[in-house]
Parts: structure tokens; C-alpha cells; sequence
């Protein structure tokens, strides 16, 4: 027998198991792969979930930009306040400041003084009316 003989006694059994197999095939490949419609709706989903990340990416790339611009300026007074707390001030720096503390003290005591002479001169009116009132 050569192999046409064999080929022509196989083929009508091949022809008949051979869609079966591809259907079997087909229908196993189905349950591997998801649908198109599947695939669009996963689609539109990672997208809106892409956006979302980029927008939180942007606001956290404005809030870094945020604390840079903080941090330079607080190291900036740190520095400032590191160069006011080494140099201790001067006699006469002291002096100014203490003559400038006595004048803001001596101008609020005569301001008191002014405000203690007119509630003075308020009670002797209001004395004086409340008696003249008794009186009647």
C-alpha cells in the first residue's frame, strides 16, 4: 500500500472529525480570549484611570513645587535667624533699644494719666448730677 491508498482510506474519517476538532478548537480559544465588547469596556476604563492618575500627578507636582518655594524661604529666615542669634548686640544696641522702651513706656503712662484725669473729671459730673438729683 503507498501512502495515496492510506490517505484515501483516512481522509472520509478525517473530513469527519476534523471540524468537530476545530469547533472544539474554536470554542476553547473563546474561553481564553475575552470579546471585543469586553476589551472596549477595559479599554475606556484603564483610559479614565490613566486621566485620574494624571491629574493627581499634576496636583502633586504643584504641591512639590509648593514646598520647594516653602522650604527656600523658611531655610532663608533660618539663616536670618542663625545670623541675629550669633551676633550678640552691642552695649549701645542695648542702650537704643532700652531708651526706646522707656520713651513707649513714659508716653503710655501719660496717656493713662490723661485718661485717669478725665474719668476724674467724669465723676465729679456724674456726682454732682446724682446730687443735685437727691436733692429734689
Amino acid at each position: 500500500m503507498v501512502w495515496s491508498e492510506y490517505i484515501r482510506i483516512i481522509w472520509p474519517i478525517l473530513t469527519g472529525i476534523t471540524p468537530i476538532i476545530l469547533i472544539g478548537g474554536f470554542a476553547w480559544l473563546q474561553t481564553k480570549f475575552i470579546t471585543k465588547a469586553e476589551h472596549d469596556k477595559y479599554e475606556a476604563l484603564v483610559k479614565r484611570e490613566q486621566d485620574a492618575h494624571q491629574e493627581a500627578m499634576a496636583k502633586l507636582e504643584l504641591r512639590i513645587e509648593w514646598v520647594r518655594e516653602r522650604q527656600i524661604f523658611n531655610e532663608g529666615r533660618i539663616d536670618q535667624n542663625a545670623k541675629e542669634l550669633s551676633s550678640e548686640p552691642s552695649k549701645s544696641e542695648l542702650v537704643n533699644a532700652i531708651s526706646g522702651l522707656r520713651e513707649r513706656i513714659g508716653s503710655l503712662e501719660s496717656g493713662f494719666r490723661m485718661i485717669a484725669g478725665q474719668l476724674d473729671t467724669q465723676n465729679g459730673y456724674l456726682q454732682t448730677l446724682v446730687e443735685h438729683r437727691m436733692s429734689k
